[in-house]
């Protein structure tokens, strides 16, 4: 029996990339509950490229000690590595979905509005939470998404803005009702 078709159905090569990914989480994990300076992007980094060291480390324990061509051996990697990423990239985007769609909603708010300015008050009744709302307002005044004058915030055209259109759209075409 050749080398390569020992590997055909060989149970690890499935669960390498899942083992992966649970390391990424458990990292993740470990380090939002430590005082790290830096933010939450960071530490998604972190716990990014130890998943993706343990995913490769993984692989190479399991496929080393079999004598298979060099370039299955390569192969391997670069399948592992994209399964492994899938599973990461989904577990960023679950973790940002949060900041992101405060951001939105504010947009969207600000849309329904325009031309005419929303005065700060108003948007500070909607959503209460007071420092999370500055944190964010300030995140779109600097990225020129907004701007505030008098106490008002105005509307920039801006690439958000048309995201925001996007997923309205999209939601609206899925759930069949206006978002």
């Amino acid at each position: 029996m050749k080398a390569a078709e020992q590997l055909i159905g060989f149970p690890a090569l499935t669960v390498i990339p899942i083992l992966g990914f649970a390391i990424d989480v458990v990292t993740h994990l470990i380090l939002s509950r430590l005082p790290f300076p830096s933010g939450s992007v960071h530490k998604q980094f972190v716990s990014f490229a130890i998943g993706f060291a343990s995913t490769i480390a993984m692989l190479l324990l399991t496929l080393l000690p079999i004598a298979i061509d060099p370039l299955d051996i390569a192969a391997y990697l670069l399948l592992q590595m994209l399964i492994y990423a899938f599973f990461a990239f989904w577990l960023f985007n679950l973790l940002n979905l949060n900041v992101s769609s405060l951001r939105i909603r504010i947009i969207k708010e600000l849309y329904r509005q325009h031309p005419k300015p929303v005065p700060d008050a108003v948007l500070r009744a909607i959503y209460g939470m007071s420092e999370i709302l500055d944190a964010r307002l300030l995140r779109l005044e600097r990225g020129k998404q907004l701007y505030r004058s008098h106490d008002r915030y105005f509307l920039r055209r801006g690439l958000v803005l048309h995201i925001a259109h996007f997923f309205s759209s999209l939601r609206s075409l899925l759930f069949g009702r206006l978002a």
